[in-house]
């Protein structure tokens, strides 16, 4: 009874330390640019430019991962949550896509105030980036 609790707890123990280790295994990069081709990073805006946001994740083990792009506007409130899921086979590099553009306000409110875009989406933003609800990354930009 004894040896089978700790060949149990060696069991535990060494399960832990995989998992661990695999985790430790993958890293995301985050990129920003401003137009689908992706070849020119960027982090300044203006209103009427679409925003691409680039991930690459490295490692990835085989599983289904649920990936999230969190935007933030200058207030710090969700302007936008896009959510995507997709499964590996195997081990491997895996690229996702996300993209944002701001609405333009009605012809009349934008007769009356002579701006396109509220002012209250001019400043910095941020973009949190989750897989399987566990944080792993932050960009930020600022629109101008």
């Amino acid at each position: 009874m004894f040896i089978l609790r700790i060949i149990s707890s060696i069991i535990l123990i060494f399960g832990i330390t995989l998992t661990e280790s695999a985790a430790e295994d993958f890293k995301c990069s985050l990129c920003l640019h401003g137009d689908a081709t992706y070849q020119s990073p960027k982090t300044r805006f203006s209103p009427y430019d679409p925003i691409y946001l680039q991930t690459v994740c490295q490692n990835l083990q085989p599983d289904t991962y649920e990936m999230s792009a969190v935007w933030y506007n200058p207030s710090q409130q969700i302007q936008r949550q896009d959510t995507h899921t997709f499964h590996l086979q195997n081990k491997t590099n895996y690229t996702a896509f996300f993209w944002m553009k701001l609405h333009k306000k009605s012809s009349i409110r934008e007769a009356l105030s002579n701006r396109s875009f509220s002012t209250k989406q001019y400043g910095n933003w941020n973009i949190k980036l989750y897989l399987n609800n566990q944080k792993i990354g932050t960009k930020s930009f600022s629109i101008q």
